[in-house]
């Protein structure tokens, strides 16, 4: 079945090669934040190396992709200094091998109860993404 495009089902995956330069060109329209945001991303991207020419392409696309799959809902968006903290949370349990807390203590400048503690979170959080609950 074909969508409002003509391009059938489009998942994440090929989202952004269906997305037409026309729709991008259409960014005088967009709104403030909208163009704002689109100019952010194209700072960063131009800070990780990226050619001026592909940031506004890459900005722009992504802008429309999550367009595409967030649009019109309203949804959180943490704080900075939250998300480093899930980020480094993340990173220290994949490190984590079962004989390394001290290197983790010392790598992530954390307390041993701290590093267990993220440990112990990150696991339930690794368990709840691969082994459903019965009771749901």
């Amino acid at each position: 079945m074909n969508d409002l495009f003509g391009h059938g089902e489009l998942n994440d995956g090929s989202l952004l090669q269906h997305l037409d330069d026309d729709l991008i060109e259409e960014r005088r329209h967009w709104p403030r934040d909208l163009v704002e945001m689109s100019d952010f991303l194209r700072a960063q991207l131009n800070q990780e190396g990226e050619s001026d020419e592909r940031t506004l392409l890459l900005a722009d696309k992504l802008l429309v992709a999550l367009a595409f799959r967030s649009g019109g809902r309203g949804f959180y968006l943490p704080k900075a200094d939250r998300v480093k903290r899930a980020l480094r949370d993340k990173q220290l349990y994949e490190a984590f091998n079962g004989r390394n807390i001290y290197e983790l203590v010392r790598r992530f400048d954390l307390s041993e109860v701290k590093v267990y503690q993220v440990i112990k979170e990150q696991r339930a959080l690794h368990m709840g993404r691969i082994q459903p609950s019965l009771l749901d």
